[in-house]
């Protein structure tokens, strides 16, 4: 699952999934991912840390609720140690500042499932 608010960013990064072999749902809002939730759980997301219209805070959050937690990987405009560190604190597994390299993401992304306790 891709959760990136910026529609160009949200396209490349789905395409980037897609070429590496990921079955992707992109979806631009904490809203359109609460949605997709109830069909599918997903083996892995990558987040952007501000959405338009909530955090990925609220994303992990809801997916610790779900009760089968799958790992993330949060994207963000800003270095920011802090930040990472709340993130992971709430499960996210990796913490990509933006833009990321083509290659950086991919790593980031299986680092995180080889991490995942599931």
């Amino acid at each position: 699952m891709i959760v990136e608010d910026d529609e160009e960013m949200r396209r490349g990064l789905r395409l980037l999934l897609m070429d590496a072999g990921y079955e992707v749902v992109a979806t631009g809002s904490v809203l359109g991912a609460f949605e997709a939730l109830p069909s599918s759980t997903p083996d892995l997301a990558l987040l952007d840390h501000v959405l338009g219209d909530g955090t990925a805070f609220d994303l992990l959050r809801a997916f610790a609720a779900r009760g089968v937690p799958f790992p993330s990987v949060i994207l963000t405009g800003t270095a920011d140690a802090d930040l990472a560190m709340k993130l992971k604190r709430c499960g996210a597994r990796g913490f990509l500042t933006k833009p990321a390299e083509p290659d950086a993401v991919l790593a980031a992304l299986e680092r995180a499932l080889e991490e995942s306790p599931i």
